[in-house]
């Protein structure tokens, strides 16, 4: 990037932000709901390998959340202000040839997962740093057949017969931190 433009993007930011030119992290009141659908349905015949994701996710406004969290994030990580958010997703996964009740076994196993994660989002005037813990299941109980199927039906699309082959039933826990 060009010195002059460095020169208008800082301009443009301290017309704007007065507060945010001087390296202030600037308070949000608002709580964010994020609704994410991914889905293949767009290209004819193409239930294969990543078919399916949605997700559904709750950020409260800045430092709106449990006491214990903002104690353990300041104890962690320093000042800063903070939020909190809450997810659930689930993701589909399909072999190549949906049309057959016994998948081939060297092609990519039908599989779901769904999980919750809670994180904690914690901002400075030059860091964001997420820390986040999510449980789930992968397997019957993460009900891909039934997700999968409903909406091929629903869509008029033929529906995927081998479901009964998926991946067993397994805990998912997953632990995530990132700075940016």
């Amino acid at each position: 990037m060009t010195a002059r433009v460095s020169r208008c993007l800082a301009a443009l930011i301290a017309a704007g932000a007065p507060g945010l030119a001087l390296g202030a992290v600037a308070p949000d009141a608002s709580s964010v709901l994020t609704m994410q659908l991914e889905n293949d349905m767009l290209v004819p015949n193409s239930d294969r390998y990543y078919t399916n994701g949605v997700r559904i996710g709750y950020t409260s406004p800045t430092d709106h959340l449990p006491a214990f969290m903002a104690d353990f994030g300041h104890f962690l990580l320093g000042a800063g202000q903070q939020r909190v958010s809450i997810e659930l997703s689930q993701h589909l996964f399909t072999p190549g040839n949906t049309g057959i009740t016994d998948p081939v076994r060297t092609d990519r196993p039908y599989a779901a997962i769904l999980m919750g994660t809670l994180s904690l989002i914690q901002d400075t005037k030059d860091t964001r740093t997420v820390l986040s813990a999510g449980l789930g299941v992968i397997g019957p109980p993460a009900f891909g057949r039934q997700a999968q199927n409903t909406t091929h039906f629903l869509i008029g699309q033929p529906i995927a017969r081998g479901w009964g082959a998926q991946i067993p039933s397994l805990p998912v826990v997953q632990l995530t931190g990132e700075r940016i």
